[in-house]
């Protein structure tokens, strides 16, 4: 019975209480690394190393930073390509990299320090350490500090020990020692700040060591060394094969210059220890770059429960200091066994030279945290190390696991509170990034140019299909980070240019409106994506056929900025004018023509106005498509390219805009787009545009009807004179408006019978003031009923006419068939046109 009851006591619950720990351990790092890796997924820097091995032409070109080539991590950018450059692939490939390093950091832990029951209570206070590292140094930033990041340090740091682990292992003549220099090599090739902190580290060490004849560690210091220095050869040689095969450049140990006064380096040495505090879980505050608001952030803290989890962090930390301090200052003894301290000591000279690499170079000191993550791994290797060598109150280590636990379970909501907080700052421009994707499904385009934070993380929710070109400023490309393979000439190619006219991302520049149109001249037409028509803060500017000839700006660039309708020039025709007034984006295709190919067959000049953005209630994408697909019937009936035509951008009052698109290669015709909501069919309009519709607005049930863009609001009275004016500057011979007959069968959409009694209003108004003019008034649906009169040739034309639209629209085409065979409703309209 004692030996069963031994047996439980000194190793079935020691067992089961170290599986416990590493199982805690194991779970909330996939808690916060999953967090994290969402919170970056949309980092530039997460995603381009990946993108630069798409293929060998975009890897043969590609601009590899010299200090941070990651050479170790291409194996993990290749395996993401595999997976399909997906959200999916990298919280994958994230989460491997992470569980990876922690699962290598326990196992060192427990290599030092293999009791049961202090192997656990070591898992649980770095379990409590991560889980409380924030995956940004404050919210909205853009670079990481904890490592649930590929492109960030986390397997790096396993790489370095165990190179360090070998290197100490064996003597000069040994393999596992070269083996070690090999490792440290590719390391030191793949991120040059282990060159610094390595060859800083060893240097300090060495001189320290002699001076204090501390020979034992001296060797091991020399040893350390004269590694370093045969890695930073390798490495070097590396690098230059690797030149062979694509661009590594900026050569340099540090991509950093040195500070050069007081006041800096005093402020590194105070922002040293909130790195460590942060690196260590410490800090409550989510945003330390105002080093006079930590300790308010913390003093708002102290009221909540989950200060508690900071103060078990606190004492963690304390806990790895003072046993970081004992190995060091045991290092210069002379009966010393250096194998014991070897590694630790290592560790805590080469955190003592990442800390001063951090304090000395000129750098913004907040964002850069992450340049002292080797201290987590030094610290607790050192608190393992220094356990290992006292004998522990077994009762004491468990309470003190248990109160770690307690810590952790109360961290867990502070956890998700700290990336939702994080998450939500990072919202708005993920939100406008959404924007230019939906924009770009309508607005095709050969590349989309702009800023490298932006430009990059767009390629990922266009789903790879988006052809991309990061800029270094405002015009240039980015020779960082970036490949040749994708600067497109700009002049052959069509492109989009995401314009920020104010608080651009980390350390893109501001650029004007004027030096953007300096450079590429004035786009076919723009997007809002933030702000408003007015007041734009971002827009998204479409170059149809690439780089226009000679800088335009002012009134010239009036697709990027309003004009008045009297600044607009292409209302002049020496021909008749005929002027349509419809509802939808294929209302004049379906039932006014052959009449409109006819006049612009005639040399007639045609006006057509779209009241609605025709949206059906579905969003941005399927409405834009609308009126792409409009312009791409009417080039057909031109027999012009759609990529020729320009849209203005023109202020009718104070919140009424309305875009005018017109054909370069044939100014007679043009295409005007209110945007208004769809009605529905019985005029009740659709969720997502608040269930307005025309038909409320006649009735009075609405006062003001907003364009689905949100850039217009129009009473029933603005929108009768918006019409009435646009009539008084086309001055058209005969205008084609659509049929307000309620009473006829089939029933007609709403939204016809609306646009007809509305432009009808608006026309008897400009008919009675500026003299007689024709109006023809076209059946909508009821035109089923009725014989077909469309045939032979003129059916051919309509046909391919509409066949040109309906490749925009996706609701056209029956689904059935694997190319666009017409829904039977449509080659019902197709071949019937009435007017009345």
């Amino acid at each position: 019975m004692n030996k069963k009851y031994n047996f439980l006591k000194n190793f079935v619950l020691p067992a089961l209480y170290a599986g416990g720990g590493l199982a805690v351990l194991i779970c909330t790092t996939i808690l916060w690394a999953s967090l994290g890796a969402q919170l970056n997924s949309q980092n530039a820097d997460q995603l381009v190393n990946s993108y630069l091995f798409e293929s060998p032409d975009t890897f043969k070109e590609a601009f590899v930073p010299y200090q941070h080539s990651f050479l170790f991590k291409w194996p993990l950018f290749l395996f993401a390509k595999i997976l399909g450059f997906t959200n999916l692939a990298f919280l994958l490939v994230t989460l491997m990299s992470v569980l990876l390093t922690v699962i290598a950091l326990a196992y060192l832990i427990y290599r030092i320090e293999n009791r049961m029951l202090v192997f656990g209570t070591l898992c649980l206070a770095l379990a409590s350490t991560l889980i409380l590292v924030p995956a940004q140094p404050y919210d909205g930033a853009l670079l990481p500090v904890n490592m649930a990041m590929i492109t960030t340090r986390n397997l790096e740091y396993v790489l370095y020990i165990l190179s360090i682990v070998l290197i100490l292992r064996g003597t000069y003549k040994k393999s596992s020692f070269w083996f070690g220099v090999v490792l440290l090599s590719i390391l030191f090739a793949s991120d040059r700040l282990f060159v610094s902190i390595s060859l800083g580290g060893a240097l300090l060490a060495t001189v320290c060591y002699w001076v204090m004849h501390a020979r034992p560690m001296m060797r091991i210091a020399i040893r350390w060394l004269l590694a370093t220095v045969a890695a930073i050869v390798v490495a070097t040689i590396i690098l230059w094969v690797l030149q062979l095969f694509t661009d590594i450049s900026h050569t340099g140990i540090s991509p950093y210059g040195f500070i050069t006064d007081f006041k800096e380096l005093a402020r590194g040495v105070i922002y040293v220890f909130v790195a460590l505090s942060v690196n260590f879980g410490v800090l409550p505050a989510s945003d330390p770059r105002i080093l006079a608001d930590i300790m308010g952030q913390v003093w708002r803290s102290a009221g909540s429960i989950y200060i508690a989890s900071y103060i078990v962090n606190f004492l963690i930390f304390i806990a790895a200091i003072w046993a970081m301090a004992v190995v060091f200052w045991r290092s210069f003894k002379v009966k010393i066994d250096p194998k014991t301290y070897a590694l630790p000591v290592i560790l805590v000279w080469t955190l003592v030279a990442a800390i001063g690499s951090y304090i000395v170079s000129d750098h913004y000191f907040p964002v850069d945290f992450r340049y002292l993550g080797i201290a987590l791994f030094a610290g607790f290797v050192a608190l393992a190390s220094v356990l290992s060598r006292r004998t522990l109150n077994p009762k004491i280590v468990v309470i003190t696991g248990i109160i770690i636990l307690a810590g952790i379970i109360i961290a867990l909501p502070t956890s998700v509170k700290t990336y939702r907080s994080e998450q939500q700052a990072l919202n708005p421009v993920a939100t406008y990034n959404k924007r230019i994707v939906s924009a770009l499904k309508s607005y095709k385009v050969d590349v989309l140019v702009g800023n490298y934070w932006r430009v990059v993380p767009i390629r990922l929710l266009s789903n790879e299909n988006q052809a991309i070109l990061p800029l270094m400023d405002c015009t240039q490309p980015r020779d960082l980070l970036s490949s040749k393979n994708w600067q497109k000439d700009l002049k052959e190619s069509s492109f989009a240019y995401i314009l920020s006219l104010e608080s651009p991302l980390a350390d893109a520049p501001s650029c004007g409106l004027d030096t953007i149109t300096e450079v590429y001249g004035r786009p076919s037409k723009s997007v809002v994506i933030n702000g408003t028509v007015d007041k734009p803060k971002e827009l998204l500017l479409l170059y149809n056929n690439g780089i226009t000839n000679g800088p335009h700006v002012g009134q010239d660039a009036a697709t990027i900025k309003p004009i008045l309708l009297s600044d607009f020039n292409d209302a002049f025709c020496s021909a008749s004018t005929t002027l349509q007034v419809v509802a939808h984006q294929d209302d004049d295709l379906l039932f006014m023509n052959p009449a409109t190919f006819d006049d612009i067959k005639s040399g007639h000049c045609v006006r057509t106005i779209y009241l609605t953005a025709g949206d059906a209630g579905a969003d941005q994408f399927y409405w834009l498509r609308r009126e792409e697909g409009a312009i791409a019937a009417y080039s057909t009936m031109l027999g012009v390219s759609p990529r020729s035509w320009s849209t203005h951008i023109i202020k009718l009052g104070d919140q009424q805009f309305i875009r005018a698109a017109t054909s370069k290669d044939n100014p007679n015709v043009s295409l005007i787009f209110m945007r208004l909501p769809d009605g529905n069919v019985n005029g009740q309009g659709f969720k997502s545009s608040e269930q307005q519709s025309l038909a409320k607005l006649d009735r009075g049930v609405i006062s003001t009807v907003k364009s689905v863009d949100k850039q217009s609001v129009y009473s029933l009275d603005d929108l009768t004179n918006a019409l009435g004016r646009l009539m008084q500057f086309y001055s058209p011979s005969i205008v084609r408006l659509q049929s307000t007959d309620k009473n006829a069968t089939p029933p007609d959409h709403s939204d016809h019978l609306e646009s007809g009694k509305i432009a009808t209003t608006a026309f008897e108004k400009y008919k009675s003031e500026y003299g007689e003019t024709a109006a023809q008034f076209y059946v909508g649906y009821p035109v089923a009923s009725k014989p077909e009169n469309v045939i032979d040739q003129t059916l051919t034309d309509k046909s391919t006419i509409f066949r040109s639209y309906s490749a925009f629209d996706s609701s056209v085409c029956a689904k059935s068939t694997p190319e666009c065979q017409f829904a039977p409703i449509y080659q019902t309209y197709l071949r019937r046109s009435y007017s009345n």
